[in-house]
């Protein structure tokens, strides 16, 4: 697994603070965990005992890294699991968030803007099944609960959106390109466009769960800070608070942040699981194109378009205006043109000249690649090394269970949870899944320390 990998896995850091009063026991020379009585064989493998709860127990402090998809999907749960456990018993889950970005991006939420344009240069649709569907019986790690959790979160996505602002419209499936990655299978998938861009589904998410990240290097809050140093945990700290380069890549070893406090079979499965690499750019155009761009397209309703360009780069356009429902920016040259382009599988390389010359050939010689090339305004580049999913934990594993250790990572200790689409399949669907299941061995966590 590369280090991009690594840095993509959504690592929950479980602990309770400020620290409760406990005494360690003689029989055992590690550390205090908050968490190891629910994941261990027996309550004797806890390395410790504490005094009798009181009547105002401590809150249990989670902390979620990382504001991609399966981030802001574990905060939104947490919260969720939270309420309902608080009207049963006397626990409060405290929530902390921190992401090395800007904003809440991942492989899934990462955008460029220009001026009043918005495009996705990582996931171009939300993807989830419809559940009156009969062949949505669930498989690959997600069951049927997890598409009818991803069902109910579409539709209240779909409900919080006003007519002046929609975060999601629905994706016929004639506008899309028939990528390999894809599920176009008439009546059972369901995709839907943001028109503002994924990442504000993921503000949106964020916004329920009722917290507010740190971003980019401005420092943990001290509470997280000293809850890291008070459990040992260096160098998941050191990791968290450094910020990513340019191409949201981690700049030092992310898996040294981490391995240390997995078991060697919990290691040797995240180490096996394996993405594909690709480029993706988007480019911001003068509206001096949109026509030959519009007559390329042919279908007005066509929002992808996949290509045969001459160096064999670019898999498909995307053309991000038609995403937005801004129909009068095709008419308006003096407007702008923002599109994405998504290079082919096992490739980084730069697509700009691709572009142009690709742009040329749709234009049937109205413009010549350096006169596109004059029309450009502004451009991102991401090298994705962490893409698409072509080796899932369940080619790892020869019989994975189908319980929250199958969906999620625990480590032995309780202090760690690892979740993401890598445990399931590489979806919206799979994000779900493993983000419930995160929820569900936090609460369940919270529930043994309190009882110890």
């Amino acid at each position: 697994m590369t280090e991009t990998e690594w840095s993509r896995l959504a690592v929950r850091a479980l602990e309770r603070m400020p620290t409760p009063n406990i005494r360690r026991s003689p029989r055992h020379s590690h550390a205090s965990l908050s968490a190891c009585g629910s994941f261990n064989s027996s309550s004797q493998d806890c390395p410790l005992t504490r005094e009798a709860p009181s009547s105002h127990p401590l809150p249990f402090r989670v902390l979620v890294v990382g504001t991609g998809l399966t981030g802001c999907l574990v905060a939104l749960r947490l919260r969720q699991r939270a309420d309902e456990l608080k009207r049963l018993r006397p626990i409060e889950i405290v929530v902390d968030v921190t992401e090395r970005a800007t904003y809440p991006s991942g492989q899934f939420g990462a955008v460029a803007t220009h001026g009043g344009s918005v495009a996705d240069v990582g996931a171009q649709v939300l993807s989830t099944l419809n559940v009156d569907d009969h062949r949505a019986m669930g498989g690959h790690g997600v069951e049927v609960k997890d598409i009818k959790l991803a069902s109910e979160i579409v539709q209240r996505l779909l409900a919080s959106s006003s007519s002046n602002e929609k975060l999601l419209v629905r994706a016929k499936d004639e506008a899309l390109g028939e990528t390999e990655e894809r599920m176009i299978w008439e009546g059972l998938w369901q995709h839907y466009f943001a028109p503002y861009g994924m990442a504000s589904v993921l503000r949106k998410l964020l916004e329920w769960a009722n917290v507010e990240p740190s971003f980019l290097g401005l420092g943990l809050i001290p509470s997280v800070r000293k809850l890291l140093d008070e459990r040992g945990l260096f160098e998941l700290k050191e990791f968290i608070v450094e910020p990513a380069d340019q191409n949201q890549k981690p700049r030092r070893n992310t898996a040294e942040a981490t391995i240390r406090y997995l078991s060697s079979d919990q290691r040797h499965v995240l180490k096996s699981v394996k993405y594909d690499v690709r480029t993706c750019e988007a480019h911001f155009f003068s509206g001096e194109i949109s026509d030959s761009l519009a007559r390329a397209f042919s279908d007005e309703s066509r929002v992808e378009l996949m290509v045969e360009d001459i160096d064999n780069r670019i898999q498909y356009i995307s053309w991000q205006d038609r995403k937005q429902k801004f129909p009068e920016r095709h008419s308006d040259s003096n407007d702008t043109v923002a599109l994405v382009i998504h290079g082919r599988a096992g490739e980084l390389h730069p697509l700009g000249d691709a572009l142009d010359r690709t742009l040329s050939k749709l234009s049937k010689g109205t413009f010549s690649p350096d006169e596109v090339s004059t029309h450009r305004i502004h451009s991102k580049s991401i090298l994705w090394d962490v893409s698409q999913l072509i080796t899932p934990m369940e080619a790892v594993v020869a019989d994975p269970p189908s319980e929250p250790p199958w969906q999620c990572i625990v480590s032995r200790d309780g202090r760690l949870i690892v979740a993401g689409d890598f445990m399931t399949q590489s979806s919206f669907l799979g994000c779900v899944a493993s983000a419930d299941a995160a929820a569900r061995a936090v609460v369940e966590a919270a529930i043994i320390q309190m009882e110890l």
